[in-house]
């Protein structure tokens, strides 16, 4: 498997406290932005910034620092993508073999 060193290196330099600027100008703009279904402080939800890279996610999670608080980094995890691509249906091996 490939992993993008350029950007896991990236991700090295990210840590705990950082603020979503400082995040968006190490590692650029996110693919995704959504929340996960974790409540942080505040009970608010924890903002997640995915990163997509042939065929690894790279995950930067925010928590806010208090119920009035900005959202602050608290973890980042590297994930890899299984997928499984179905064969075109006209290549010859995916054809049962006729018995005589």
């Amino acid at each position: 498997m490939i992993r993008h060193w350029n950007f896991a290196r990236k991700l090295e330099r990210v840590h705990s406290g950082m603020s979503e600027l400082e995040v968006m100008t190490i590692l650029g703009n996110p693919n995704e932005k959504g929340t996960v279904d974790v409540f942080g402080s505040g009970g608010k939800q924890v903002i997640s910034w995915t990163y997509k890279r042939g065929n690894w996610l790279y995950s930067v999670d925010y928590d806010y620092t208090g119920p009035a608080g900005l959202p602050e980094v608290y973890r980042t995890r590297q994930t890899h993508q299984n997928w499984y691509w179905n064969w075109p249906s006209w290549w010859p091996w995916q054809r049962p073999k006729a018995k005589a």
